[in-house]
């Protein structure tokens, strides 16, 4: 009876020992797949950035070259209005800004594909970085006015029309800066997801803090119970 009663404690200790090992062990996993999981999703955030900034110059660019186009006709204009032939270069000179900024906007959609498909992509969930509403949002947006802008540089209202210029030029102003915006949607949500994992590193080291001296203080105290429970009642056996 005295033996099966020693069996049934050192079955207890092991239990004990093996229920500290299981607990430092998921401790110290769960710490490097918490770091893994983190520097997976960043990385598949910043992959973004490219495609952003890709974007952004090719708006720019688009901008740069109505500006060139409204210099350009505003020389055709001084050059017809001096009965100049029509054949001048200020004439050519509009004709081949308007051709760059047709070849400009497709170069912009291919951009914006790039960027929506980046969008699209699967990511790591976490309830801040794997967000992408705003930036989704934000490129309906952006494809409304290059529609509005497509629309409106097909036709000769452009030309012939002083508001329908104003509206080209408003809407390429607005177009430049939601593009601008992009960016710090996803700047914001690093700032925030900064002071985030802050806190959660500090809960986390606080928990493994505990966690091991709880551990210690249970191996004392399971060193103690062993020691009376089982070696005390092997020696009296003895």
């Amino acid at each position: 009876m005295k033996l099966k009663t020693i069996r049934h404690k050192l079955l207890i200790a092991v239990i004990v020992l093996t229920a500290l090992i299981g607990a430092l062990g998921y401790s110290s996993f769960r710490g490097a797949y918490a770091y893994r999981d983190l520097a997976v999703i960043l990385s598949q955030r910043s992959s973004e950035l490219p495609a952003t900034a890709e974007l952004t110059r090719a708006i720019d660019d688009l901008q740069n070259i109505a500006l060139r186009a409204e210099q350009a006709e505003s020389l055709a204009n001084h050059a017809s209005s001096n009965t100049i032939q029509p054949s001048s270069l200020a004439f050519h000179g509009l004709k081949s800004e308007l051709r760059s900024f047709s070849f400009q906007l497709v170069e912009v959609r291919q951009a914006l594909s790039a960027y929506r498909n980046c969008l699209t992509s699967k990511v790591l969930y976490d309830p801040l970085l794997s967000d992408r509403t705003a930036e989704q949002e934000m490129v309906v947006q952006i494809e409304k006015r290059l529609d509005d802008i497509s629309d409106r540089n097909n036709t000769r209202d452009l030309i012939l029309n002083p508001a329908e210029a104003d509206q080209q030029r408003e809407d390429l102003q607005k177009l430049s800066l939601l593009a601008h915006r992009l960016p710090t949607f996803l700047y914001e949500r690093m700032s925030t997801f900064r002071e985030d994992v802050r806190s959660r590193y500090s809960a986390w080291i606080v928990i493994a803090w505990s966690s091991i001296v709880f551990t210690f203080l249970l191996l004392f105290g399971l060193c103690v119970y062993v020691r009376m429970a089982v070696i005390a009642p092997i020696k009296t056996l003895l």
